[in-house]
């Protein structure tokens, strides 16, 4: 079963990217750079089931045709319900298995206490925090969720929130039904200074590598790490690994084979006791997310990342090479461009396919492209 209390929470409605986002409205335009779903006649993420329209989501391969979805803040309802006005409760993270042939996909949704006058998160931190889902992967048979902790805080933060750190979650039975899921939680970081884990990048790359110049560097996992700039309020994004071998031993502080990407593109040692990555850390993308997706496509030979922009709608992308390992990064190559976010009014019914990845509702993702020459 899964481990942990239930922990019903009523966060925010905005998730919240770091200090990317900002808590106003506005008027914005919708982009055009986003490609349009495939033909056919699915509806992605309907309502049914009870569940209502959900944020943050990410997909993760399971294989024979089945992804799971991961989601962030859902409205729920009854099980007849068919509109968001229907809606009676909302808890931090859900969950979508979809099996998809072709055109054509079912979905069976889940939280815990599903459909019952006491829901709950599918995944609970502890005392009165929430987890709100970051990236995934299957490794050797085993689910591997990295989930972002978050507490209300009275003290300042963005909309009044603020990190307690992020976590991992492993499941090692996630061929069975989510109710009989059993989950264990290590703690990847404490605190907001750096949070791994908004993308993960496994046996990606050319010949299934990150980073070619080593020959083992496809025995890493990739965390993308969210890190709050210094001298201004967007944060970014820098890059740590493990080795896959450690992952059921990951926890922070504990284990002392966590590595860093340094600015002159070589990795150092994250010691394992220390929640702030060293100054020579490198800025892989900038600004940063809290929601992104980074994958390698074989077929343009590219690192493609898809993430959100701020409401400001200032917010930029850049286009780079992700790093060169042994090479200093020429930031002459990077580049900006203004973009556009769509009308809040429309993210909560907006339904987005990007590549490989589903994107619903409450941020507007876009692409950046990172040519790797």
């Amino acid at each position: 079963m899964i481990s942990r209390g239930k922990g019903f929470r009523f966060s925010s409605l905005l998730l919240l990217s770091s200090l990317l986002t900002s808590c106003g409205g506005g008027s914005y335009t919708v982009g055009t750079s986003n490609p349009n779903p495939p033909s056919g006649n699915t509806s992605y993420f309907p309502y049914q089931q009870g569940r209502l329209g959900a944020d943050g989501a990410y997909s993760v391969p399971l294989g024979g045709g089945q992804s799971l979805g991961i989601f962030g803040d859902t409205f729920i309802g009854p099980s007849t319900a068919t509109g968001r006005t229907q809606a009676t409760g909302f808890i931090p993270n859900s969950i979508a298995i979809s099996t998809c042939s072709k055109q054509s996909c079912t979905f069976q949704y889940y939280w815990s206490g599903m459909n019952t006058s006491t829901p709950g998160p599918v995944f609970s931190a502890p005392n009165n925090d929430w987890f709100w889902p970051m990236d995934g992967f299957v490794y050797n048979r085993t689910l591997y969720l990295a989930l972002m902790q978050m507490h209300a805080t009275a003290s300042g933060g963005a909309c009044g929130l603020a990190y307690s750190g992020a976590q991992m979650a492993s499941v090692n039975n996630y061929a069975a039904p989510p109710s009989q899921w059993s989950v264990t939680y290590q703690n990847l970081n404490t605190g907001g200074s750096a949070v791994p884990g908004p993308s993960i990048v496994v046996g990606q790359g050319a010949n299934g590598n990150l980073d070619p110049s080593n020959p083992l560097g496809a025995n890493y996992a990739y965390l993308f790490t969210v890190v709050p700039s210094s001298s201004s309020s967007a944060p970014y994004m820098a890059l740590v690994r493990l080795p896959l071998n450690q992952l059921n031993s990951a926890a922070r502080p504990g284990n002392a084979t966590w590595e860093y990407l340094k600015s002159d593109s070589t990795w150092g040692t994250w010691q394992d006791t220390n929640t702030i990555l060293p100054s020579d850390n490198s800025v892989v993308i900038n600004p940063g997310a809290t929601e992104m997706t980074v994958r390698y496509h074989h077929s343009t030979n590219q690192w493609i990342a898809v993430y959100p922009i701020g409401l400001d709608n200032k917010a930029h992308y850049s286009r780079r090479p992700l790093f060169v390992p042994g090479d200093a990064i020429d930031k002459s190559k990077l580049h900006s461009q203004r973009l556009h976010v769509m009308p809040r009014k429309n993210m909560l019914n907006s339904k987005t396919l990007v590549g490989s990845r589903l994107l619903t509702p409450a941020t507007q993702r876009l692409k950046a492209i990172l040519p790797t020459t």
